[in-house]
């Protein structure tokens, strides 16, 4: 019998040091690390452009910065994974890369949303500051308008944060005091601007923004339409003596695009720090844009190139010709028509147009 309780005792024994060992390496072990997400993102952009160093900088340092290191996006030059605009969107939608940041005018036939053009341009001829385009794509009615392209981005494996807004404007070799003096002239221009241009009786001629410089100075071109800025950050006061700051010819967004199947494999937190990263860098390069061009003007003037306000009636005529095409293509699909239609009310509502 005492034999008996012994070996009970020590069984009990062996059991209490088993689980206090056990209990003991458990509070000892290391809790398991947290899995870190690596993504690339390509820029079409030079890296010391404000698309590239404010825009997508933003947006990769908030992503990492408030995932606590969880979510690392590297940032890669042009052409380093990705050439051109088109095939940033074409990667995107493939998962070549996770991100990218781009312009709607480059979707053309790669993604088929017709709406690329209104989504980049924005309306034609609105007195738009960044601050009214940030506040059109992410706060004006809790952001339908975001909300309502990505039903179509997403059908295409994409997922669309918006990023910085831009107004385009005209810039020339030749004086130019009404809209007639474009008839006949050979401008670079893209997308929907470049219909306008041929409605104006000029030549829109397609190159790449890395062209333009050269294609100003030996005379392929005679005039540019593109973002305020390019003036300065693409040196282009050195090749054109006028710029016609007012009217503007459209006012809209460049933005940073996702691969969806890459956000959706992130945790529910980090997809938060994503979407707010896009915002953030929006707002970053929103704030950063009225004294980026207020600089890039000065500049231009000290260079001696020459600001223009064209007349009233030419702001009218201007509004009138681009219109029609805006609605030409915002009328191809619903969205489009969807899209136009609550620019025009935001608009309309703070007094813009």
């Amino acid at each position: 019998m005492k034999k008996n309780k012994l070996v009970v005792l020590m069984a009990t024994i062996c059991l209490v040091m088993v689980v206090a060992t056990l209990g003991f390496a458990a509070a000892c072990a290391k809790p398991a690390a947290p899995e870190v997400f690596k993504w690339r993102m390509q820029t079409p952009y030079t890296m010391t452009s404000e698309q590239s160093a404010v825009c997508a900088g933003t947006f990769v340092a908030q992503c990492e910065l408030n995932s606590g290191g969880r979510l690392k996006i590297e940032l890669f030059p042009p052409g380093a994974i990705l050439g051109s605009g088109v095939e940033c969107y074409e990667g995107v939608s493939k998962g070549v890369v996770e991100a990218v940041i781009a312009a709607g005018c480059y979707l053309g036939g790669i993604l088929p949303l017709s709406f690329g053009d209104i989504e980049y341009y924005g309306l034609p001829v609105i007195a738009a500051t960044a601050q009214d385009i940030h506040k059109f794509w992410y706060e004006w009615r809790d952001g339908a308008a975001l909300k309502l392209i990505n039903k179509a981005y997403n059908e295409h494996g994409v997922l669309n944060l918006m990023g910085g807004p831009v107004s385009n404007v005209l810039g020339t070799k030749f004086p130019v005091t009404t809209l007639d003096d474009l008839k006949g002239k050979k401008i670079y221009s893209i997308g929907i601007l470049g219909k306008l241009m041929g409605k104006l009786g000029a030549s829109p001629v397609t190159l790449t923004s890395a062209e333009l410089y050269t294609g100003l100075q030996r005379g392929t071109v005679d005039g540019y339409t593109h973002a305020e800025y390019v003036i300065e950050s693409y040196k282009l006061k050195e090749v054109v003596g006028y710029l016609i700051i007012s009217p503007t010819l459209c006012s809209g967004t460049t933005h940073i695009l996702v691969n969806l199947d890459a956000f959706n494999k992130l945790p529910k937190d980090l997809q938060k720090v994503v979407k707010d990263a896009g915002r953030a860098a929006s707002k970053a390069y929103t704030d950063n844009y009225k004294g980026l061009v207020a600089s890039s003007y000065e500049k231009a003037k000290a260079a001696g190139v020459q600001m223009i306000t064209l007349p009233d009636a030419d702001t009218v005529k201007l509004r009138a010709l681009a219109m029609p095409l805006w609605e030409e293509i915002a009328n191809k699909t619903e969205i489009g028509r969807e899209l136009l239609k609550l620019m025009k009310e935001y608009y309309t509502e703070i007094g813009a147009m």
